[in-house]
């Protein structure tokens, strides 16, 4: 009886540790489909034909006969190792469709977006809009304005090379172009004296130049054309009344 209350109690133990990092993993913060599909070497939609046993260090082989090949997947059949702390890998089955993102190594680890096919159609769709427009990029930006500013107090304009376009500010104070050559960008916004303006800007930009006129402030950054970055950084514009 001792013998088979130890042996219980390791397995308790054994069951408790893959779980609990399971649970960590599924709580991760959530990413965008494009960030996703940035950061991993190799993205396919696929269905599980073979699970093997856990390896001493609880990681298990699947192999894929991979239906669409959306990233560095060539062959029809494919084999990802997923770790034990991976959300998905508890529920490995024979016939279960995923989409899987692998890292270099082909793994599947900690907070890795790999989930069933039939819970990704949004993100399936994002990624093929990727692939559609795999130079399009997005230039885009929010104003927190002061509320007694108006919106037609601001101008925002856009430039590379001798071409200059004026960009639109909608209701919810954003401003958005996609840019489709490869090129140096400057984005120019030309606003009142006195006003407190902040700017988030997406992609990242260098340190903003302000100038001023005897009409009103300019802050000018330049943007570097980088198609396949998918990050959402913060770019701070401040200029305060004195």
């Amino acid at each position: 009886m001792r013998i088979l209350i130890t042996i219980l109690a390791i397995l308790a133990i054994y069951v408790a540790i893959p779980s609990a990092a399971v649970g960590r993993m599924c709580s991760c913060s959530a990413v965008s489909a494009c960030l996703s599909f940035t950061r991993a070497s190799s993205v396919f939609v696929g269905t599980i034909i073979a699970a093997g046993n856990r390896d001493e260090y609880g990681r298990i082989n699947v192999r894929f006969d991979v239906s669409e090949s959306l990233k560095g997947v060539t062959s029809e059949l494919r084999t990802i190792q997923f770790y034990p702390d991976s959300c998905i890998v508890r529920d490995l089955k024979k016939g279960k469709k995923l989409l899987v993102y692998a890292d270099q190594n082909g793994s599947v680890r900690a907070c890795n977006p790999t989930r069933e096919y039939s819970r990704s159609a949004a993100e399936v769709e994002a990624i093929r809009e990727i692939l559609a427009e795999p130079s399009a990029f997005t230039i885009r930006g929010r104003l927190e304005l002061d509320p007694e500013i108006s919106r037609s107090a601001i101008r925002i304009e856009l430039s590379y090379g001798t071409s200059v376009h004026q960009l639109e500010i909608d209701k919810k104070d954003i401003f958005s172009v996609k840019v489709y050559k490869e090129n140096s960008y400057t984005v120019r916004i030309i606003y009142p004296h006195q006003t407190d303006l902040s700017v988030r800007a997406y992609p990242e930009a260098f340190a903003p130049e302000i100038r001023s006129n005897a009409k009103e402030n300019i802050a000018t950054f330049p943007v570097q054309y980088a198609p396949s970055t998918c990050d959402d950084r913060k770019i701070e514009i401040r200029r305060s009344s004195e």
